[in-house]
């Protein structure tokens, strides 16, 4: 994995939802445990 590969993506997908989506709710984390699942759970 490039260097702040997953941090941007995970970023990227914030920038495209307006705040009221996603605000005072709960982020639910999930994957098929191919890639990145343990580095984005930390």
């Amino acid at each position: 994995m490039q260097e702040n590969y997953l941090a941007n993506w995970i970023q990227a997908l914030f920038n495209s939802l307006p705040p009221e989506d996603y605000k005072n709710g709960v982020l639910v984390l999930g994957g098929d445990g191919r890639y990145f699942n343990r580095e984005a759970a930390q």
